[in-house]
């Protein structure tokens, strides 16, 4: 039990508007940390969606993907806040215990796509619709927002982090084929356009 303020909603939203700038401006402001405190999950994800994208097409057999069914991660709020602003995602509000990011991968009439949801709605980055890419244009988005440098380095103060944000490799199946040797030896065509 406390008092309450006679203007106790406008105290509450001061509250709230300085939570959420403490942890997107402030935390993580302006300076690309989001990018490494998010890049392991965002790496992660990439990997095991194209992973399991391919199994679909019957052109990779990894078991270790193939059992995968989910993942879970579990992070506090700056973790979790790092990986909104990566993506670009605009949050109105502070990110709060228990909040949940959701990509779900499942095809539709012989295509496959992304389902990206935020507390269970729909969240729209990326050109998303409705919450959902085709699964190539969502990775073509993730891949960009990964960081490029030595995480380990940055956390011991021996790398700057401005000089790794852009990607080395042309896209992300030249990248995901220089990491993993399995992804290396698909075989990918190009139809039309």
């Amino acid at each position: 039990s406390y008092p309450k303020f006679t203007n106790q909603a406008s105290i509450d939203k001061m509250i709230e508007e300085y939570e959420r700038d403490y942890y997107y401006e402030g935390i993580l402001g302006g300076n690309h940390v989001s990018r490494v405190i998010s890049s392991p999950v965002l790496n992660y994800l990439l990997v095991t969606t194209f992973a399991k994208s391919e199994i679909d097409k019957n052109k990779l057999n990894d078991s270790k993907y193939n059992k995968l069914k989910y993942a879970h991660f579990f992070a506090d709020e700056v973790p979790f806040a790092s990986i909104l602003k990566t993506i670009g995602y605009p949050q109105g509000e502070a990110p709060k215990p228990g909040d949940t990011i959701r990509f779900e991968l499942f095809s539709s009439d012989g295509k496959q796509f992304v389902r990206s949801s935020l507390n269970g709605k729909q969240m729209n980055f990326g050109g998303a619709n409705q919450g959902i890419l085709e699964v190539d244009t969502f990775l073509k988005t993730i891949y960009p927002y990964l960081y490029f440098g030595n995480i380990d380095d940055v956390w011991n103060g021996s790398e700057d982090i401005t000089l790794n944000i852009y990607p080395k490799n042309n896209d992300y199946i030249e990248y995901l084929s220089s990491i993993h040797d399995e992804i290396a030896h698909i075989r990918h065509q190009v139809h039309g356009n």
